[in-house]
């Protein structure tokens, strides 16, 4: 999407400023606290899911140590949660065809997928956190989840794979359509070739600053407007 970035820039200015080193220190702090309760929310996951047993001894030695690291409430909210999701997680199993003899296992660490499959897997690409092998169901019985957790009421945000991901799994050529539309505007304006120097030139320029807001405006719309059209094809089908 670098190509988007100067456009982007102008529908929804990027707000750069300096952070305080105290700041910055209270922010790692907050992140890894909240590394520690997501850990013990994806471990208690497998856990329940495992029917309240234990299915690796170095989940549970991780989950152990976890435990002494954060506080009584958080521990609390991480294992409410893993309860809940453990029980969806089951209830879609039984409902998309997954059944029989459950084994569950922790995927952390680097190459575990690969090893428990048999198929090569990628696992900076992989957001399984437990991955759960059922007698009979797709994908020769094996099924994965990723466990997210949040103190809040928002939206939990999940990874974005890009859109070129997105076009190559849904059969789309949305960033192939969308690279021929800017270089056209790049064409038609004769905007600098780099982007360092077309930031710096439309911002200069208040009538291209607008025509690249406008232009940039309809190209978000077309692309959320065939990603969606995608999907409704794909819910109709």
């Amino acid at each position: 999407m670098s190509y988007l970035q100067p456009f982007v820039r102008q529908v929804r200015p990027r707000n750069e400023s300096h952070i305080p080193p105290v700041d910055k220190i209270q922010n790692f702090l907050s992140e890894a606290k909240n590394t520690l309760v997501s850990d013990i929310n994806e471990l208690l996951v497998g856990y329940y899911i495992n029917k309240k047993r234990w299915y690796d001894k170095g989940a549970k030695t991780k989950y152990q140590q976890r435990v002494s690291q954060v506080d009584p409430a958080d521990l609390i909210r991480a294992t409410e949660h893993a309860k809940v999701m453990a029980s969806a997680f089951i209830l879609y199993a039984k409902n998309n065809g997954y059944s029989g003899k459950v084994k569950v296992y922790w995927t952390a660490r680097a190459g575990s997928m690969t090893k428990l499959t048999g198929v090569e897997v990628d696992q900076t690409k992989n957001p399984t956190d437990i991955l759960i092998h059922f007698s009979r169901g797709d994908s020769d019985g094996w099924l994965g989840i990723s466990a997210k957790s949040t103190k809040g009421r928002g939206e939990i945000g999940f990874k974005n794979p890009g859109v070129g991901t997105i076009d190559r799994i849904l059969g789309l050529k949305i960033a192939e359509d969308y690279k021929k539309e800017v270089d056209k505007v790049i064409a038609n304006l004769k905007l600098p070739i780099t982007a360092k120097e077309r930031k710096i030139y439309i911002r200069a320029n208040s009538n291209i600053k607008a025509k690249t807001q406008k232009r940039g405006s309809e190209l978000l719309s077309d692309m959320r407007d065939t990603l969606f059209d995608k999907l409704d094809s794909m819910q109709n089908a």
